[in-house]
């Protein structure tokens, strides 16, 4: 947007003077506008950018030095003062200030400095006179045409950014899906996007109706998914695979990793829940490096895989772990058959197992459950122990035992 020649009358000579006194004055008006600015928008007080608050001030001293002057001069703003107003709006995209509280701190700015005139100026009829017809046009073209190059310049580094950051993660991806003993360019992609490469973390695997197709949705989708888990977009590892969205997310520092697993399902039941679309969640298990994000990740779409098979909307690889031992092992399979074959000769006996488990163990329940005498139950489980060479106060016997009826089930491994 490009204006030239003087859309504003010389001001009078009275007018004049009261707008050399202001110019002459900012630093009060600035430092007003400074603390209104921080303590009406969030972005600005919650920063963690150490050079934000004296850049801030700055900026706002040197817009009202430049709307001061263009009113002494008659002139809009030059392509120089322009170009330097662009620059402050790029550095608000890397100290994180959102684009709307950008623009609503620029709003409060040029309001504030048109109050202050009217101040100036009230009492006098014919100043007043003065600044409603010829100094509130220009008022409005003058911060128009400031805050339409200002929004520009700030969408044009965002985009800069976002294509940037992209390409990072693409790099990040390629160490991670092809080239695993590359630690030293998995630590260098990681450390551009501010992610601690040394930190354990946990792959999440998204089913989203329309994920394959709609590019929208996936940047909608990332965005609450990160917001949701208390993560910054920015610097975050996601991505779209295999029509998932696909992202890891780091285990606390210190946290054991039980706590860590359970925290992350919790975030992932909360997720589908509120987050639009979203059908099924996959969650692998804690990995570090390119090998361990690699398997984390493989472990999740295991995982989704499996609970889009139950019908179950979140499923951690944890609670699945068994069924996997069993699905990869012929040789576990062949054990656990041969288990399965010695109680067939007795059906009642794998009845009476599955009863047991299904009551936890309680061996009054399970009497009940299977309605037989307790002492008939006390029979069936010595026979069990003595066809098959175990004690049920063996807890690794009865984890083998709980295998073998989910082989008997034929649950999805």
């Amino acid at each position: 947007m490009k204006d030239s020649g003087k859309p504003i009358a010389p001001l009078s000579p009275v007018l004049r003077a009261v707008v050399e006194r202001l110019r002459e004055n900012d630093d009060v008006l600035c430092r007003s506008i400074y603390e209104n600015i921080r303590g009406t928008i969030s972005d600005y007080s919650l920063s963690t950018d150490t050079g934000l608050s004296d850049d801030l001030l700055s900026t706002l001293t040197w817009h009202a030095r430049v709307w001061h002057e263009a009113l002494l001069d008659a002139q809009l703003p030059s392509e120089e003062l322009l170009a330097k107003a662009e620059l402050s709006a790029r550095r608000r995209v890397h100290q994180g200030i959102a684009l709307d509280s950008f623009l609503r701190a620029f709003r409060i700015g040029s309001s504030t400095l048109w109050q202050n005139l009217i101040e100036a100026a009230k009492g006098d009829v014919v100043l007043e006179k003065e600044l409603l017809l010829n100094v509130s046009p220009y008022l409005l073209h003058h911060f128009d045409i400031i805050s339409h190059r200002v929004a520009q310049a700030y969408m044009d580094e965002l985009f800069q950014q976002a294509s940037w950051r992209d390409r990072v993660r693409g790099e990040l991806w390629s160490v991670i899906s092809a080239r695993r003993d590359d630690v030293e360019a998995f630590s260098r992609y990681c450390g551009l996007l501010n992610m601690d490469a040394m930190t354990l973390h946990i792959a999440m695997v998204f089913a989203v109706r329309g994920a394959s197709e709609d590019t929208r949705l996936n940047t909608y989708a990332f965005r609450k998914i990160l917001s949701m888990a208390g993560m910054d977009h920015e610097n975050s590892m996601y991505m779209r695979y295999r029509d998932h969205l696909v992202m890891w997310v780091p285990a606390g520092r210190g946290e054991p990793l039980v706590d860590g697993d359970r925290r992350v399902g919790t975030h992932a039941h909360h997720i589908v829940e509120r987050v639009e679309k979203m059908e099924r969640v996959g969650v692998g298990l804690p990995g570090k490096g390119p090998a361990g994000w690699w398997t984390s990740l493989e472990q999740a779409f295991r995982a989704i895989e499996h609970g889009g098979e139950s019908g179950t909307r979140v499923t951690r690889y944890s609670q699945i772990l068994l069924d996997e031992a069993i699905a990869h092992s012929s040789s576990v399979q062949r054990f656990l058959d041969a288990i399965l074959e010695r109680l067939a000769v007795e059906p009642h006996l794998l009845e009476t197992l599955q009863a047991y488990f299904q009551c936890r163990q309680h061996r009054k329940s399970t009497a009940s459950a299977l309605n037989v005498h307790p002492n008939t139950l006390d029979h069936r489980l010595q026979r069990i122990e003595l066809l098959l060479g175990g004690s049920f106060d063996d807890m690794t016997w009865l984890a083998t035992l709980s295998a073998v009826l989910r082989r008997r089930r034929g649950d999805p491994a």
